[in-house]
């Protein structure tokens, strides 16, 4: 089942809460995200598409996040990203909470 995301969906944000714990499938595609600042000025960045507390979000990618979720490998997982720092200073650390499995019935 593929899943759709439109401009309306949240990006997570780091500011006021440090650590989030989502569902991540890293054979989702990437999407480009962008969009005008206050001052006019453009940004645009790439994001993924998860979930946190079953709520459809996007995750913006930093290099050093892109790593880190690219080392946990094929399947699908429930992780803890905690962020430290800012600016150039911004470090990202990821945990597996769990890893998720089908089941047959």
């Amino acid at each position: 089942m593929s899943e759709t995301f439109d401009s309306l969906v949240p990006t997570i944000s780091f500011f006021k809460v440090q650590t989030h714990i989502v569902e991540f499938d890293p054979s989702v595609e990437t999407i480009e995200v962008s969009g005008t600042r206050e001052n006019g000025d453009t940004w645009s960045r790439k994001a993924i598409p998860v979930r946190e507390n079953n709520v459809k979000v996007l995750l913006g990618l930093s290099k050093d996040l892109t790593l880190k979720l690219k080392q946990l490998g094929p399947g699908k997982k429930t992780v803890k990203i905690t962020r430290s720092g800012s600016g150039f200073d911004t470090a990202y650390e990821v945990q597996v909470v769990q890893i998720q499995t089908k089941v047959n019935k």
